[in-house]
């Protein structure tokens, strides 16, 4: 929820999946990527997303800062969560009276 730049290393599979989600599909980080033959990360490919992310004339950095500003201000947007609970207890209830 701050307003730092998210750089992902993942090595786990749920962290494989997660880091997937947040760079491809909402576009708010940015993977690393690892080398071919073996997998492993290189310093070289940690240090190219950190200036992807950092540098401001990036254009991946203000794709991601813009992504990123939206998505905190969903996030952080009063009873967000409390509208979720009262949608699903809704549905609850009309599958009740079916």
């Amino acid at each position: 929820m701050n307003d730092c730049q998210i750089v992902l290393i993942a090595q786990l599979e749920d962290q494989c999946l997660n880091s997937r989600i947040l760079s491809g599909g909402l576009k708010v980080a940015v993977e690393v990527e690892r080398r071919e033959d073996d997998g492993w990360f290189t310093k070289e490919g940690v240090c190219s997303a950190v200036k992807a992310v950092m540098e401001e004339e990036s254009i991946i950095g203000k794709e991601l800062r813009a992504n990123h500003c939206k998505l905190r201000e969903l996030l952080l947007k009063q009873d967000f969560e409390a509208s979720y609970m009262d949608s699903f207890i809704n549905k609850l209830q009309d599958q009740l009276i079916i």
